[in-house]
């Protein structure tokens, strides 16, 4: 709408946001210079191995080994890599693999929302999560492939 002209033909001197506040009392307004919500981006990662069977492991390449490790990177990503003034959360949500107890999968799902309240912070992040799954990589490790979608900047 902005890009079609809407503040050409409705100009204004400010804009206001709204979304409610669990916590906040009902009819209560709240505001804060600069972001208020923080940005929402998700991003899924898929794991490729070879299944098989789980009394036969050698025969396989367990995508499961190379989950964990990626979840344990991107603990450190914000731990380490984001400035500690500006807030940032990465959760693994869902990790979807397999059906059985006795058989090791041949992929896995990994499905994150990643937010920001900075718009650098949440570049860094965008840059990161792919690099930090290639920088794990071992002879023994499972391909991987991730996908962002972008949904909400800092507002």
């Amino acid at each position: 709408m902005i890009e079609d002209g809407l503040f050409e033909q409705f100009p204004c001197d400010a804009v206001f946001g709204l979304h409610n506040m669990p916590g906040l009392p009902a009819g209560d307004m709240y505001f804060t210079p600069g972001p208020g919500m923080a940005s929402s981006d998700r991003v899924n990662i898929t794991v490729r191995g070879v299944g098989g069977h789980g009394a036969m492991p050698y025969h396989a390449l367990d995508p499961m080994p190379a989950v964990a490790s990626i979840m344990l990177g991107l603990n450190s990503i914000v731990a380490r890599e984001i400035d500690a003034q500006k807030a940032a959360v990465v959760t693994v949500g869902s990790v979807q693999a397999g059906e059985a107890c006795k058989v090791i999968p041949e992929s896995a799902l990994m499905k994150l929302s990643v937010r920001a309240l900075d718009g650098a912070a949440r570049m860094q992040l965008k840059e990161r999560i792919p690099h930090s799954q290639t920088r794990r990589r071992s002879p023994m490790t499972a391909r991987r492939r991730s996908t962002t979608n972008s949904a909400i900047p800092c507002s």
